[in-house]
């Protein structure tokens, strides 16, 4: 959807430079914590932590069950971050595959 602004088209949803910065941000984020960066790995907490909780959450019978599921998938997101050096994926769509296959991987293995 466009708007006009002193003759020129002006984009009102999200801009492709700021869409570009965001995959920036991403990569820059897990190059990050792939350096061991203190402060990534509490930006990365406090992006995704609500939506790890959520998960873990809604995939846990007791609230300590979610706390270990949480800090599960945070050390493999941390993991997935130290062993790739490429980092051309989505940052959302990244923890939400890492969190799903851990928690996948977790009911698996407790049905064993």
């Amino acid at each position: 959807m466009y708007r006009i602004d002193e003759g020129r088209p002006r984009s009102i949803s999200r801009g492709a430079a700021e869409i570009s910065s965001e995959a920036h941000n991403a990569r820059h984020l897990f190059q990050r914590l792939r350096d061991k960066d203190r402060s990534s790995f509490d930006e990365c907490i406090k992006r995704h932590g609500g939506f790890v909780w959520m998960l873990a959450k809604a995939y846990s019978p007791t609230p300590e069950a979610a706390e270990e599921l949480t800090v599960g998938i945070f050390n493999d997101i941390w993991k997935f971050a130290a062993c790739n050096e490429s980092f051309e994926l989505d940052e959302r769509e990244t923890v939400s595959y890492i969190a799903r296959r851990y928690i996948f991987k977790q009911m698996n293995f407790g049905q064993r």
